[in-house]
């Protein structure tokens, strides 16, 4: 299956190969909008009672894991208008080369991971909010505004901790990194629920 976002595997997100940062937001963007289209595409057939259904197994069903989606937005976003507007900025920062923290490369390379993953506390979810489409694409077309603006920041020097943990230390390019890694991740867990037997439709 192709991947959710569009991309082929070779252009997966990752957070070790060190390319200028003009190059890697116009990819990243393009893989957010990619993602945003496919989840319409997957829910665009889904009442609130499909998007509710939850596997009889235990899990999440398709709008939890936009819900859950929404909520990491969430947790990071705060810090992210504030580095992509006031930030250290750089000579050229379009040009200069970034590359992941240790901590970032950690999390993308877990996100990328078949096993199974526990959500940390602060990103866990209970039922989805209303209108829960909606708001995962606000949240994506406002990390596209902001990855776009920062291009004029230098992404090594706005640090930040991780949400889930103050221990985890990450800069700005890892953040947007991990946001499309994540998504990814659970799109593809989004088409696993919508392809369970159990589902209550015709996909």
């Amino acid at each position: 299956m192709q991947p959710v976002d569009g991309t082929p595997e070779s252009t997966a997100p990752t957070a070790g190969r060190p390319d200028r940062q003009s190059v890697l937001a116009s990819t990243w963007a393009n893989q957010l909008k990619g993602q945003t289209a496919r989840a319409r595409a997957l829910t665009a057939t889904l009442d609130t009672e499909r998007l509710l259904w939850r596997p009889p197994g235990g899990g999440w069903g398709a709008g939890h894991v936009l819900e859950h989606l929404v909520v990491t937005a969430d947790n990071y976003l705060p810090t992210v208008r504030r580095l992509a507007t006031e930030g250290p900025t750089a000579n050229d920062a379009a040009n200069v080369r970034w590359k992941g923290t240790l901590g970032g490369r950690f999390l993308v390379h877990a996100l990328k991971a078949p096993r199974k993953l526990p959500a940390p506390r602060v990103f866990q979810v209970s039922e989805p909010r209303p209108q829960v489409v909606e708001a995962f694409v606000g949240r994506q077309d406002e990390i596209g505004r902001l990855l776009a603006q920062s291009t004029e920041r230098h992404w090594k020097k706005c640090r930040l901790a991780s949400p889930a943990s103050g221990l985890i230390r990450l800069n700005l390019g890892d953040v947007f990194c991990i946001i499309v890694a994540h998504n990814h991740r659970h799109l593809l867990q989004l088409e696993r629920v919508l392809r369970h037997t159990g589902f209550p439709n015709d996909f």
